[in-house]
């Protein structure tokens, strides 16, 4: 046998020795005990529901604007003869205080004119009504001619028939009788035609009475006085500029009242419809009836603005909607007004309520009445909640009326003295036993 094949025969040997032990060793150990698997429940934190009536808010933001802007423009063409030194951008006017003048002479000399020219007419008008009271007197007097001429046709008729008198007389009596009548004609026509030239002038009174008239409204609209106690917002005119009809001059917004649009789905707009007053309430396209209606029951609003770490605040009310329903945004933009947005300011301390600023708006809503609040982060899905029943968990259907920026407000679904979790479950499974941890 060679060296080689011992050596593997040696090493073979060696193994078999080895397993073999290794074998007996494992068959000889003892078999540990079983030990039964232990339960793990989780511990959560819950809280104890309360119910209870709780006044809804809707909290929002929005951007300030003036209730009325009016965009001041020349109604008369001229030259600007004089302008107020109050008309400069972010000054204040007062209620009548006169802006702007255009220049007046023109409009006071077209003025004058049609005082000549009515005066002129009512000479003419004067001139008429005496010939007709002439004409009138004439009247009288060739009736009573006429009369006269034909009593003496009569008598000389008569005369004839008894042989007294020619023919001839009496046909020289029928003429100057005929005469007499076509005089009388002559006199009424000339009455007539003085009627309709008295028309006629009379119409042309009226016509110049209305040019005096607009003569004067021009000369009026030369003076531009502030409409309401305001401030400026932009102003584009100069002493002596010339200035057309229609051109814009500056705008002006009135300072007794501001507004801030915010917009609400209509799931906040219900939440400050009190229960009394929500049949009365009409459908919203209807921007007329609800505008009424808010005039009525529109709720309080407070308006808060805040700057370098300091608030002001003011109170408002809804007022009404600026629109109907947004068909993009499904939202509703509704209009708080606060009055008086100018009152008890003080530079670096208590500013107004200026157009442009960006605001925090809070509406009183309606009171709810009977309901539980939780905190918004042991709403689940938007209407679930976990809750410890019988030491297990139950997941649960709640109707949420509102959402708070900390709270979940729920009218249905849980009662006083549920056991609602407020601590995170990893995996909530129905039915899985919990420990309640003991906050003391």
């Amino acid at each position: 046998m060679s060296a080689r094949i011992r050596t593997a025969v040696i090493c073979l040997g060696i193994l078999a020795v080895g397993l073999a032990g290794f074998l007996g060793l494992k068959a000889t150990k003892p078999t540990p005990p079983e030990k039964e698997a232990t339960r793990v429940r989780p511990i959560v934190r819950v809280m104890e529901v309360k119910t209870d009536d709780f006044r809804a808010t809707i909290e929002e933001n929005g951007t300030v604007e003036p209730k009325t802007t009016l965009e001041i423009t020349a109604e008369v063409a001229g030259r600007i003869v004089y302008v107020s030194n109050s008309l400069r951008v972010g000054f204040f006017v007062k209620e009548g205080e006169l802006l702007i003048e255009v220049d007046p002479r023109e409009y006071r000399l077209s003025v004058a004119q049609s005082k000549a020219e009515l005066a002129q007419l009512a000479a003419e008008l004067a001139k008429i009504d005496q010939e007709r009271q002439n004409i009138g007197r004439n009247i009288e007097v060739e009736k009573d001619k006429l009369a006269l001429a034909r009593s003496e046709l009569e008598r000389k008729k008569k005369l004839l028939a008894s042989g007294s008198l020619s023919q001839s007389e009496v046909d020289k009596q029928e003429i100057d009788t005929k005469q007499q009548e076509v005089s009388l004609v002559n006199q009424q026509n000339a009455l007539a035609l003085l009627k309709s030239q008295k028309d006629l002038v009379q119409a042309k009174i009226d016509s110049t009475q209305a040019k005096k008239e607009i003569a004067k409204l021009k000369l009026e609209k030369t003076k531009i006085f502030a409409p309401f106690n305001g401030r400026i917002h932009d102003e584009s005119v100069e002493e002596g500029h010339y200035v057309q009809v229609g051109q814009k001059l500056a705008t002006i917004y009135d300072t007794s009242a501001m507004e801030v649009v915010v917009n609400f789905s209509p799931t906040k707009t219900a939440l400050w419809i009190s229960e009394e007053t929500r049949e009365d309430f009409p459908p919203l396209n209807d921007l007329g009836q609800v505008n009424l209606w808010m005039e009525k029951y529109g709720p309080p609003a407070k308006v808060t603005f805040a700057w370098a770490g300091r608030t002001r605040t003011w109170s408002g009310k809804v007022s009404r909607l600026k629109g109907a329903l947004d068909a993009a945004t499904r939202t509703v933009p509704i209009v708080v007004e606060v009055k008086d947005p100018f009152k008890d300011i003080s530079p670096g301390k208590s500013p107004p309520l200026v157009p442009g600023m960006f605001v925090d708006v809070v509406i009183e809503g309606a009171l709810l009445k009977n309901v539980a609040r939780i905190p918004r982060s042991a709403l689940h899905n938007a209407d679930s909640v976990y809750v410890v029943s019988d030491g297990k968990l139950e997941i649960r259907k709640v109707h949420v009326k509102m959402v708070t920026r900390n709270e979940a407000i729920i009218s249905k679904g849980l009662k006083e003295g549920d056991k609602v979790i407020v601590s995170p479950v990893s995996v909530p499974i129905p039915g899985a036993e919990l420990r309640i941890v003991d906050e003391s």
